[in-house]
């Protein structure tokens, strides 16, 4: 379902949301509240966390200068 929701934004906006969502990421990481105690857990949640909120913002930077190079043809 989120795949659907997002695949329908305009590209901008998209953007957008992911840019804030990797923001989110970072935050997340640096928080010393999660499962920190348990010292490999944490950095691999950590891990997890801070790459798919990159790769998901990547991508939507892709599709974000994809979508203006089709614009600017026009």
């Amino acid at each position: 379902m989120k795949h659907e929701i997002l695949n329908g934004m305009h590209p901008k906006k998209r953007l957008i949301i992911s840019i804030i969502l990797l923001f989110l990421g970072i935050v997340y990481a640096i928080m010393p509240f999660d499962f920190d105690f348990i010292p490999v857990i944490g950095w691999i949640d950590d891990i997890g966390v801070l790459l798919v909120t990159f790769i998901n913002a990547l991508i939507s930077f892709i599709r974000y200068k994809k979508a203006e190079a089709k614009t600017e043809k026009k």
